[in-house]
């Protein structure tokens, strides 16, 4: 599913641009995770974001497939 879909599905639901954002979803559910202490480079690997320096990334090779599982 596109952002593109999401962002239009949230306007005709009435959510204006400023209150939601098809990108909020995703803050807001490493918000959540983070706070009910779920492994931090999980949350980040689901979220495809980048994590450590470029050397760090080149040698830890984990997915943390298990932990995004739940």
């Amino acid at each position: 599913m596109s952002k593109n879909v999401m962002t239009n599905r949230l306007r005709e639901l009435g959510y204006a641009a400023d209150v939601m954002s098809a990108h909020g979803f995703r803050s807001t559910a490493s918000t959540i995770l983070h706070e009910q202490s779920w492994n931090h480079d999980a949350i980040e690997a689901q979220l495809a974001h980048l994590t450590g320096s470029n050397t760090s990334r080149a040698y830890n090779r984990a997915i943390y497939l298990p932990e995004r599982k739940k």
